[in-house]
């Protein structure tokens, strides 16, 4: 079960797998403080980000129109390319931190600081702040290594929402999907909370890092409900996610 909170600070998923919808979604927030953990490097976020844009206007665009290359400029008519006074506002209260490997996001996590400290000697305090810890793609950072697995996923996961509590934070998790060179998803996203992975670290596993899991095992999605609340947008697969 979640970790008991005032409700506006309970640990929550989001449904939210474009990044460019989660941008979105962090800025429109009424948060304090928001501290958004990208579980991966600068430029690999930042790659992302621009074809989750193109991807975005394509979606967008009449049927038929010509299909944009991840080289290609887009056009200066998405939101969060126009500098207006409300997003302005709003990246006032957001920072970035940048974790590329699992070692570097648990580290962080235990010696996080707030940008802001909060008082968090009373509860009305607590729940008026509306600070955000936001870790995007934290399952993802798993995948290549022995912690990829109900163990080492709970070990990530109790830290994170130790931290969130430690600094008055509402900890938001999102796993954003993944694009290639051409703009196609290629993985990542909502599915990763069905997928299966065994109980304890480094077992399963075959040649070349391969998944070939053997034994008992657990969804991705069953264990981060043991820290965490998931926020419902309909889809078959994310319900499925949220199955104790």
């Amino acid at each position: 079960m979640p970790l008991k909170c005032s409700p506006s600070l309970t640990p929550i998923v989001l449904p939210l797998q474009f990044p460019v919808d989660i941008i979105d979604y962090i800025l429109q927030r009424n948060s304090s403080v928001t501290k958004l953990v990208i579980c991966s490097s600068r430029d690999d976020f930042l790659n992302q980000l621009l074809l989750s844009i193109q991807h975005s206007q394509r979606d967008s665009s009449p049927s038929g129109s010509p299909r944009l290359s991840p080289s290609t400029d887009p056009p200066q008519t998405h939101p969060l390319l126009i500098p207006t006074i409300r997003l302005l506002a709003a990246c006032r209260s957001a920072h970035l931190a940048f974790c590329p490997t699992l070692q570097h996001l648990r580290a962080y996590l235990a010696t996080y600081t707030p940008p802001q400290l909060l008082d968090t000697s009373d509860a009305s305090s607590r729940d008026q702040a509306q600070s955000m810890l936001f870790l995007l793609s934290p399952i993802e950072l798993h995948r290549p290594t022995p912690d990829f697995s109900a163990q080492g996923l709970s070990r990530t996961l109790a830290a994170a929402v130790e931290t969130a509590d430690r600094v008055a934070a509402r900890l938001v998790i999102a796993e954003a999907v993944e694009f290639d060179e051409e703009g196609s998803v290629i993985g990542g996203g909502v599915e990763v909370w069905n997928e299966q992975v065994q109980l304890l670290n480094g077992i399963g596993r075959g040649l070349g890092g391969e998944e070939n899991w053997t034994g008992r095992t657990i969804s991705v999605g069953q264990v981060a409900a043991r820290w965490c609340v998931f926020e419902h947008d309909g889809s078959d697969g994310y319900v499925e996610a949220n199955e104790r």
